[in-house]
């Protein structure tokens, strides 16, 4: 019985050796890879002036044009993809920000645009020039928003997303048999007890 517990036991810890072995050595994230690769292709939206109502018509913007091109930007394969697909759907842009109520004028530039550091999912993208789809409101004058279009990383809030939850197969089915294994020392306990009686 013991060798069987000590077996037992020793399967367990190699399976969790394993599997933090495996864990450890993940694969990159769609982000660190473009980085690596230069396949980028970021969002740079400047307002207006720095009021707060030229700030939240940046943001509406924003929001329209993320959900004009969310779904088509994510079945791109490349920047150069998405770049091309952005170019040639501008029209889809302006219009997108009329939906959103900007009732001035919009310009929009794709082409190398220069961005400060910005972190991403934990992950920093350094200052440098990038390909980018850039939306100018108005006169241009207010503070900016930046994000990366693709890979697409601006699509949905980080607020509605919530933090990342890392689920493991092996815990899971430790926890499920830890609970099997007490349901029955529960359960020989009660029978046990039950004949006491």
């Amino acid at each position: 019985m013991r060798y069987r517990y000590f077996f037992a036991m020793f399967s367990i810890l190699m399976l969790l050796g394993a599997a933090a072995y495996a864990m450890g050595r993940r694969r990159p994230d769609a982000l660190e890879t473009a980085l690596e690769t230069g396949d980028l292709l970021r969002l740079h939206v400047v307002a207006n002036s720095d009021t707060q109502s030229d700030q939240q018509a940046k943001l509406r913007v924003r929001d329209e044009v993320l959900k004009t091109f969310d779904e088509a930007l994510k079945s791109c394969q490349s920047a150069q993809e998405a770049q091309a697909y952005v170019a040639a759907h501008q029209q889809q842009i302006l219009e997108a920000a009329v939906r959103a109520g900007w009732t001035g004028q919009v310009r929009i530039q794709i082409g190398p645009d220069v961005f400060p550091d910005r972190t991403y999912n934990g992950t920093l993208v350094p200052a440098g020039t990038y390909q980018a789809l850039k939306i100018i409101l108005g006169q241009g004058a207010g503070q900016n928003w930046w994000c990366v279009l693709y890979p697409p990383l601006c699509f949905g809030s980080p607020t509605d997303a919530g933090p990342v939850k890392l689920q493991s197969a092996l815990l899971q089915w430790l926890r499920a048999m830890t609970e099997q294994t007490q349901e029955g020392l529960l359960w020989k306990n009660v029978s046990a007890e039950s004949k006491s009686w």
